[in-house]
């Protein structure tokens, strides 16, 4: 087997690194990583992971090794288990089951690698024994006998198929007859049948034609019972509902991903066919529906239409923010205060002088102090860009959300102000708010190509904080963009206009000579600073999966009247 001889080579690793030494391992493992990342580069990761495994047998304390081969088990792992897969659908069991036993080596964890080799097992002791004995064998295998030996809605197979041509003017039990012996078929008529007079020309028909424009003149119907036999009786919804056959289907749903999906199917059958018994089962993906056997064909036909792959979008989202920055401070401030101070020279204390000798003060018994001067020659000019292009795919009709910030706490509930701050978060709790780029976009593919985007854009930054009741609340600042618009594939849209400018202008110097044209810079200091900042977003739509509508889905098909559902075949 070849399982065997994976675990024997595996066995001789393991047994040779353990003989190798210690500076020829480092080279080693350090060359089976570079031969492990060339692997995975080209895909193959069953031999990517067999060199990460070996490298982190030969260091095992090398963190890098250890994550590589752990990350690469799964990948590994999946990817003999879909080579299983396509063995198994292609007849070779065998070989599929080689394959999910390498799978459950590799990672014995794998859950479907189990599944799938217990399944493939019973399909290849089915087979051996259908080999053996012509008949399944195992409790299994009889249930599923049993299963399979349960019979469809009967359909009706006469014994000639030769067009019918007949020109009557007769009772319907009569012409009832008449059909039945024409096509080889029996005819058997319900206890409360009363037959009626009826003229009917038919020229080259069908027998199921034939039976429909009869049942149409002689308000009857007919179903039938066995391969040869019909069973007709009056057409009223008490004997419909009585005599009427009645099937049992379960459609698995392949593309429906929430409870309100299945019930919108549900919802859909029972108005359309007019059918009272479905039941939608979200956990196992499926619809159970019971009714009659054209019913349940047409309710196949929805379902096929109905069940499709929603269309997926991807959303090119190129986000620039720039922000300018410019300010002048300009002029010449000459001191704009000044302090006289009296001081004693001979006495300790600064400011402090006797009677007797003020009539001998001087200007050495006066201190002056001015104010700095201050001359100011500049210019600053900063400019910042903030670029970010990421990408969001949606489903059709499926919000998309996108968060690029921070989560800031804010304060709510109740809580006693006058407290300290401890008291204070007693009876508070936090919330989180998003900070940053939030952009939610909701997309619908329309059947012309177009996409419609359902956009929420906002931009948001904490610009300050304020105390309440003791407890430091920021405070955000918004700029929020919600509308809707439609693209073309591939077309842009760009989102400008979301711009801040703040413009502050500072004077001072001296009054009214800091007015005076040119003078006034050598008495005054102008401050002026100019910030701007702009956001623009451009939104690029790529449809990635689109609506698949065959000729067959928009194929009208007769069903009858409104009393009840009755298919229709071509001939072949």
């Amino acid at each position: 087997m070849k399982a065997h001889g994976c675990r024997s080579k595996l066995l001789t690793i393991f047994v040779s690194l353990l003989l190798t030494p210690l500076p020829a391992r480092a080279d080693r493992a350090s060359t089976l990583y570079t031969q492990g990342q060339d692997a995975e580069a080209r895909q193959d990761y069953a031999a990517a992971y067999l060199s990460y495994a070996q490298a982190h047998e030969l260091k095992p304390k090398d963190l890098r090794y250890r994550a590589a081969a752990i990350r690469m088990r799964l990948l590994a792992s999946e990817a003999h288990v879909r080579g299983g897969q396509k063995l198994r659908e292609s007849g070779h069991l065998s070989d599929a089951f080689l394959e999910f036993q390498r799978a459950a080596l590799i990672d014995p964890a794998s859950f479907i690698a189990q599944q799938e080799i217990r399944r493939t097992r019973v399909m290849i002791e089915a087979a051996e024994a259908f080999k053996s004995h012509g008949t399944p064998s195992g409790e299994e295998s009889q249930n599923q006998k049993r299963i399979q030996s349960m019979l469809g809605p009967v359909e009706l197979a006469p014994i000639s198929r030769s067009r019918i041509s007949l020109r009557m003017t007769e009772n319907s039990k009569i012409v009832y007859e008449t059909l039945g012996k024409l096509a080889g078929i029996n005819v058997i008529f319900d206890a409360e049948y009363s037959p009626r007079p009826v003229q009917i020309e038919l020229t080259n028909v069908s027998l199921e034609d034939a039976l429909q424009v009869l049942a149409l003149q002689s308000s009857t119907f007919w179903r039938p019972v066995t391969a040869n036999t019909i069973f007709v009786a009056l057409d009223t919804p008490l004997k419909r509902k009585e005599l009427e056959q009645s099937v049992i289907r379960t459609f698995y749903l392949s593309n429906m991903s929430q409870a309100s999906d299945f019930q919108d199917v549900a919802t859909t059958l029972r108005t359309v066919l007019d059918l009272t018994r479905i039941t939608p089962i979200p956990g196992e993906s499926a619809i159970v529906v019971r009714g009659s056997p054209d019913q349940i064909e047409v309710a196949e036909k929805l379902v096929r239409d109905l069940d499709k792959p929603r269309p997926e979008v991807v959303v090119e989202v190129a986000i620039l923010q720039i922000t300018r920055d410019q300010v002048h401070n300009l002029g010449f401030l000459p001191p704009t205060s000044a302090s006289v101070v009296l001081q004693d020279s001979k006495s300790s204390s600064s400011g402090s002088i006797s009677l007797n000798k003020l009539a001998n003060l001087n200007a050495t018994d006066f201190q002056v102090t001015l104010s700095k001067a201050e001359l100011n020659l500049l210019f600053s000019d900063s400019q910042t860009k903030l670029i970010q292009n990421p990408q969001i795919r949606a489903k059709d009709g499926q919000k998309a959300s996108l968060k690029i910030g921070e989560r800031v706490p804010v304060a709510t509930g109740s809580f006693t102000s006058g407290t300290t701050s401890t008291s204070a978060l007693v009876n508070t709790q936090f919330q989180y708010l998003d900070v940053g780029v939030n952009i939610d976009i909701t997309p619908k593919v329309l059947a012309d190509g177009a996409v419609t985007l359902k956009l929420a854009i906002e931009v948001s930054a904490v610009d300050s904080t304020t105390i309440i009741g003791g407890i430091a609340e920021p405070v955000i600042g918004q700029r929020k963009i919600e509308h809707e618009i439609q693209l073309k594939e591939g077309e842009a849209n760009l989102l400008g206009g979301i711009l801040e400018e703040l413009t502050s202008k500072t004077v001072s110097g001296y009054p009214g000579l800091s007015k005076v044209p040119v003078v006034k810079y050598l008495f005054s200091s102008h401050d002026a600073e100019n910030r701007q900042n702009e956001i623009v977003f451009a939104l690029v739509p790529h449809i990635v999966r689109d609506h698949e509508v065959t000729d067959i889905n928009l194929k009208a098909i007769d069903v009858g009247s409104a009393n009840g559902i009755k298919i229709r075949h071509s001939e072949e």
